[in-house]
């Protein structure tokens, strides 16, 4: 197995446009790094494949010719190629950023629901598709080049990565002198590896869609389809015809025997291609389209979305459902005339409650005023409901707290009381920053944000350097326009 090159690529400029920030991880045919572009800003991975490319031009030349044929795949499900390039006689690769998590660490909490399973194999065998029209045979895939992605809403995301690069290792395993695996095959996981390419070294389409039936029957029961020694598990997949799901985990519905059964064929020629798997699983299960995914912040990290618009539409749906109730119940006091209280009550100032039972409505804040004449007999006729009364006997006038409300014509509806207002908050910088309100990333400066009224806490980070946050508290009050200075 070729080593990758060491760590002393940490902090150093590749090709003066990526800075290495970090390793990620080792994966089977090279290191994975994260470095941020000096020209955009933007996080990226970088995979070095193997050490021994490096000086060498025959073997940088069919590595470049390699990844230029991956950047031809097209599918949502394979990972892009953004750039290649050569530094100090390494050569390295670009992707885009992934936060995603290796199949075969989630299948180390054991086997997935067979609805998750079809969503899962329909998008591989999406990636096989795109991947075989251009002419590319994984020659490896596994739970370890399988990711899903940590920012997919609701469902599973899946990408495969590393198509191509099999074949460049194994070529140059070849050149080494035939340095292979302690079994004796070439390069891949000999659990999910084809009998054709283990007998014949025949590497066809056919034998991604064996490790792909390999790999739904791991899904389906927590295990590959056969174990051991790697010489007998070998030997078992050109031998022995694959093994029933259903028979390790009872219960299965048929179409999981049907499924791996076919892709598992031991001759390719019998074996679905990767349209087939896709129909086959969407007639069982409709569309099986991958989700929406969320954003990705300069730092890498998922952004979630803030639920405070929610909490104000919500407020929304209720100031107006008090709005209304308010005005159904005005609308029957007057019909009623049951509008009598005490001179000087006072409605809350939002309009958002509706008076109580005899409240008098009045303005809020309307100075006191001298009691009214008592009113004059009727002279038209009462409303349905009500009983006539007589004039008052003449006597001296009431005190002023307890003159009576003059009865009038009933106060038009209310209309629903406004949205809460909001203010607009500007937030800038001197160098570029993320912009955290109130823990919730918004985005880059300059930037203008609508707050609500109450106390927030506005931070910045610069995108290369967590240890840079800053805050600043703010109380909004009202509408005015705030602005809010960072200085890094």
């Amino acid at each position: 197995m070729m080593r990758p090159v060491a760590d002393e690529l940490i902090g150093v400029d590749l090709g003066g446009q990526y800075h290495v920030e970090r390793k990620v991880a080792d994966a089977m045919l090279g290191r994975v790094y994260a470095a941020r572009s000096l020209v955009d800003g933007r996080l990226y991975h970088v995979k070095v494949p193997y050490a021994n490319v490096a000086g060498n031009a025959e073997k940088t030349e069919r590595f470049r010719r390699e990844l230029e044929a991956m950047a031809r795949i097209e599918s949502p499900h394979t990972i892009r190629v953004v750039d290649t390039g050569i530094h100090d006689s390494v050569a390295f690769l670009i992707l885009e950023y992934l936060a995603a998590t290796p199949l075969s660490v989630l299948l180390e909490k054991g086997p997935f629901a067979p609805e998750r399973v079809a969503g899962i194999v329909a998008q591989i065998a999406n990636a096989c598709e795109a991947a075989h029209a251009a002419g590319i045979v994984h020659r490896n895939l596994s739970p370890q080049t399988v990711l899903l992605l940590d920012n997919a809403q609701d469902r599973d995301f899946v990408k495969v990565t590393d198509f191509g690069l099999s074949r460049v290792v194994d070529e140059d395993a070849e050149e080494a002198g035939g340095v292979l695996t302690q079994v004796g095959t070439r390069i891949g996981n000999v659990m999910y590896m084809a009998p054709e390419y283990i007998e014949q070294d025949e590497v066809l389409p056919a034998g991604d869609l064996y490790a792909l039936g390999a790999l739904t029957y791991h899904l389906l029961t927590g295990a590959p389809p056969f174990t051991g020694r790697a010489a007998d598990v070998l030997t078992r997949h050109v031998t022995d015809e694959a093994p029933r799901p259903s028979v390790a985990r009872p219960g299965l519905p048929a179409w999981c025997d049907a499924l791996v059964a076919r892709l598992m064929d031991k001759d390719p020629t019998r074996r679905p291609g990767a349209r087939q798997v896709v129909a086959s699983l969407e007639q069982e299960f409709g569309n099986l389209r991958a989700p929406k995914l969320l954003g990705i912040d300069e730092e890498g990290n998922v952004v979630r979305k803030s639920r405070a618009p929610v909490y104000f539409a919500l407020f929304g749906v209720g100031v107006l459902a008090i709005g209304a109730v308010s005005a159904g119940l005005v609308i029957v006091a007057a019909l009623a005339l049951l509008l009598v209280s005490q001179a000087g009550t006072l409605l809350p100032e939002s309009h958002d409650l509706a008076p109580s039972p005899g409240a008098a409505i009045a303005e809020p804040g309307a100075p006191p005023t001298d009691p009214p004449p008592p009113p004059p007999a009727p002279t038209t006729p009462p409303r349905p409901g009500a009983k006539p009364t007589a004039p008052p006997a003449p006597g001296p006038a009431p005190a002023p707290s307890e003159a009576p409300e003059p009865v009038s014509e009933a106060p038009a509806p209310e209309a629903p009381a406004p949205a809460p207002k909001t203010s607009t908050l500007r937030v800038g910088a001197n160098q570029r920053a993320l912009i955290h309100l109130d823990d919730v990333p918004v985005g880059y400066t300059p930037i203008e944000l609508q707050v609500s009224p109450g106390r927030h806490v506005v931070a910045a980070t610069l995108p290369s350097k967590a240890s840079s946050r800053q805050e600043q508290s703010l109380d909004v009050v009202g509408t005015a326009v705030r602005s809010v200075d960072f200085s890094f």
